[in-house]
């Protein structure tokens, strides 16, 4: 059971708090943007191409039943998914777009289209964007996933109906009791997350242990005891706040499983507590610096990093099995090409609005004269790096912005440059150190990882030029990569970005507007989960409240200062610039 099941996606706990899921907002049609040519051909298989994540067994998800006394409908339904703002599909098994079943394993994984495939609604036209970041609330899905199998091992003719989809009719006592011990054992962990101390060990030894007691359980009827029923309590807990719609704290969350679950060091875990929303892909490829601070520039070690803070496994703590795992590293390479096939998504004139000529045109004398010294305009400035042979290649070069000048909440980048953590295993791997930076310990685990799953493809494997260009011929070090330097926020082009609402990088400012306003103008409270599109402000419908989630920014990592750039402007040129970031 992954780490971030526990660290990062129960770290909230909001179930009986909020709907089971939110309605979503009606409409009569969908449809995809054209991104490009060579990426019609490739959407499929982004949506639904295996990184090595393994969230759950298949089966389970598609067999158990939404949270609820009595039977409920199936978890995996339309209403469900959407409600969660995920994308459903006509996919064989009806799985949401960016969720798919490993080949080896069945088991039930995310992949990247999960967090990067949205859609905006407007006059009842769907419009679907590829690399635009999710709205989805992974934290919402899973809470309510846990407590629906809690559930199903607490009520008998829920787990029997259960048991009949994943077993078959007739199935033996022995086989529905292994399926009934291996359910109780993946929750384990997740009570851990919701329940103090040891209650967790204490509460399964009220569970059958064996087949006879599994039989004198059911044929009782008592069914809510021990385990079962503190989980179900627990998932009834309000904790502490969710990332809300559209946001996580990714990278947190994958320090945390890799630190503290594969290095096997509790110590190592800390709070992941400073969300972010989703940066788009389209352009990312390119880039010389790869997350949303100047933490990595290797785009490998980056995705690694992802999947295995999505419920990929790897052992980084049994020097027998020392970084084994299951990441598909071959995958990751190829995703990573299939997104430099995105083109950023055009302003849809058909369906939300035409855009204002000449509103457009001083828009653009004022980002040229305002906004391009950070967020650049083609032809893009770049920097060169050279491969093994001395030829030379060209990344976009990107503007990084100190803390204390940019204003906006500092917590992401703060979290990470003071991370440090023990390095049990990987001390060989960090200069014979104890004791190392956050940053050193992810670049020596996720290398060893590439490193072995690389090593056990079979012939002729990756080449030396093939690894070299995944890694965007960044070299195989942290030189240049100091705490100092990642204290600080990226500017990258801005090519699409009216698709990529909420704003700065926390998700702090609902629309392009407000982002044009001195904070103090801006909204302290708003609403995500809507997906109505206002094509005025460029942003989300944020003000209604039913079923969607309230975004408050008092609180530490909600900040939604800073970026004090335009406010100076009057109003009539807010709007001229609003129109011209349509156009990108």
């Amino acid at each position: 059971m992954r780490a971030l099941v526990v660290i990062v996606c129960l770290t909230a706990v909001f179930a009986g708090c909020h709907p089971r899921f939110a309605p979503d907002d009606p409409v009569q049609s969908t449809r995809y943007l054209d991104q490009g040519n060579e990426w019609e051909s490739m959407r499929d298989q982004f949506h639904y191409t295996p990184q090595g994540s393994l969230l759950v067994p298949y089966e389970w998800f598609v067999s158990v039943e939404q949270p609820g006394i009595g039977e409920q409908p199936l978890f995996n339904n339309a209403d469900a998914i959407e409600g969660y703002r995920y994308l459903t599909s006509d996919t064989p098994g009806g799985l949401p777009i960016g969720f798919t079943k490993d080949p080896a394993s069945g088991y039930l994984g995310l992949t990247c289209a999960a967090c990067h495939t949205t859609q905006i609604n407007y006059n009842g036209v769907g419009i679907r964007i590829d690399g635009a970041p999710t709205m989805g609330d992974i934290q919402y899905l899973l809470v309510n996933f846990y407590e629906a199998l809690a559930l199903t091992l607490a009520e008998h003719g829920k787990f029997e109906r259960f048991a009949v989809r994943v077993l078959g009719e007739g199935a033996s006592l022995e086989a529905r009791y292994k399926l009934w011990d291996s359910m109780v054992k993946y929750l384990v962990p997740v009570v851990h997350g919701l329940l103090p101390s040891n209650s967790a060990e204490v509460a399964r030894s009220a569970t059958p242990t064996n087949e006879d007691e599994f039989k004198r359980l059911f044929e009782s009827g008592e069914h809510e005891i021990g385990f079962l029923k503190m989980a179900i309590d627990g998932f009834n807990t309000p904790k502490v706040r969710t990332y809300g719609f559209g946001r996580l704290d990714a990278l947190g969350g994958l320090m945390n499983a890799i630190l503290s679950t594969d290095m096997d060091i509790k110590a190592n875990a800390q709070p992941a507590d400073a969300p972010v929303s989703y940066p788009f892909l389209w352009g990312t490829p390119e880039l010389d610096w790869v997350e949303w601070n100047g933490a990595v520039m290797n785009p490998l070690v980056r995705n690694i990093g992802e999947v295995l803070g999505v419920f990929a496994q790897a052992d980084l703590h049994t020097q027998e099995h020392l970084f084994d795992s299951t990441i598909i590293v071959e995958n990751l390479i190829w995703l990573e090409d299939a997104v430099k096939m995105i083109e950023p998504p055009k302003w849809q004139s058909d369906v939300i609005g035409e855009l204002d000529a000449k509103r457009v045109a001083r828009g653009k004398a004022l980002y040229e004269k305002d906004c391009v010294s950070c967020h650049s305009l083609p032809p893009y400035p770049t920097i060169t790096r050279k491969d093994t042979n001395g030829n030379d290649h060209q990344f976009v070069k990107t503007v990084m912005v100190a803390l204390d000048e940019i204003g906006t909440d500092p917590k992401m980048a703060s979290n990470f440059g003071n991370r440090t953590g023990q390095t049990g295993l990987l001390k060989p791997y960090l200069d014979g150190k104890d004791v190392a930076p956050a940053l050193a310990l992810l670049v020596a685990a996720t290398q060893g990882v590439r490193d072995t799953a690389a090593a056990k493809l079979p012939p002729p494997g990756l080449s030396e030029a093939t690894l070299a260009a995944a890694q965007n011929y960044s070299p195989n070090s942290i030189e240049g990569q100091t705490p100092a330097s990642m204290f600080v926020y990226k500017a990258r082009p801005l090519a699409g970005i009216w698709a990529t609402a909420p704003y700065l990088h926390n998700g702090s400012v609902p629309n392009l507007y407000q982002l044009l306003l001195p904070s103090v103008d801006r909204d302290t409270t708003f609403y995500l989960g809507s997906r109505q599109f206002d094509p005025k402000n460029v942003g989300f419908d944020t003000s209604r409240e039913k079923g969607l989630w309230q975004f408050d920014t008092s609180l530490e990592g909600n900040r939604n200062t800073g970026h004090e750039y335009g406010t100076s402007l009057s109003d009539s040129q807010r709007w001229d610039l609003v129109e011209f970031l349509k156009t990108l």
